[in-house]
């Protein structure tokens, strides 16, 4: 019995180490609103997290290509290293101009709270928006609310009324716990708590939000949606680089006409 007990456990280690974190899951959801008359796709990458970019991270960045978004949303926590960071960030610059990162109604990006302040140098040269203060950026029949995700607050975002389907895209998705004038928030930060136990949910969030929330679609109370990504890569440093029954994932949302 001792032996079988020992074997499962290696198994397991083995599992949340060197297979689930690596198994990418490409989530498909379809959100249905009045406020567009045509379909557009976003694709969400989260929490890339990694010291560099290895054959795993490239081959998730060329599936967001794959996908033919209209609209690329990065939810910030790109790269997590404290050394040679220059080299990192030139390496992941390069590779996104080596796949011809693009799409047709932008790419954005916000701060996560593992970048250093060079961090839209990461997405020099691609006209990816990155600005620090929030901005409303038109996009089609959407309007794509961006900033400085790791000091916005809600009553900042408020102070600009929009038309049509807003999207406000943050990092952390403890914003969605203060009214927000937005149809749509999408968040990353908590990694779906990386590890998820049957019945229970996440055993950490490092967040706010309910544990319920802290994966995919849920109705906020005030009726809007929010969207929070399991992310790509998994916590560095202060914990394991673990998941068990929280796989990675690029998130694909398609709004499209009611």
């Amino acid at each position: 019995m001792r032996l079988w007990v020992c074997v499962i456990l290696v198994l397991t280690a083995c599992w949340m180490l060197m297979i689930e974190p690596f198994w990418l899951e490409i989530t498909h959801t379809t959100i249905r609103t009045a406020k567009v008359h045509r379909s557009y796709r976003l694709v969400v990458l989260a929490d890339i997290q990694t010291a560099r970019l290895g054959k795993y991270e490239k081959s998730v960045l060329r599936k967001v290509m794959a996908e033919n978004p209209d609209i690329i949303l990065f939810a910030g926590d790109y790269l997590h290293t404290y050394s040679h960071l220059k080299e990192r960030t030139k390496e992941f610059n390069d590779f996104l101009k080596e796949i011809n990162l693009r799409a047709p109604l932008g790419i954005y990006a916000v701060r996560g709270n593992e970048e250093a302040d060079s961090w839209p140098q990461l997405f020099a040269g691609l006209g990816v928006k990155t600005n620090r203060g929030i901005k409303d950026y038109h996009a089609g029949e959407l309007t794509i609310t961006t900033g400085d995700a790791v000091w916005w607050s809600a009553p900042a975002i408020n102070r600009s009324r929009v038309d049509g389907f807003r999207v406000v895209l943050a990092h952390h998705p403890d914003i969605a716990l203060s009214r927000v004038n937005a149809d749509l928030i999408v968040a990353g930060h908590v990694h779906g708590g990386q590890v998820r136990l049957p019945f229970i949910g996440p055993l950490i969030t490092l967040s706010k939000i309910p544990r319920a929330w802290a994966t995919g679609l849920t109705v906020l109370p005030d009726g809007n949606l929010l969207y929070v990504s399991r992310g790509i890569g998994v916590v560095r440093g202060v914990a394991p680089p673990i998941r068990f029954n929280c796989r990675p994932e690029l998130a694909v949302i398609d709004v499209i006409p009611r």
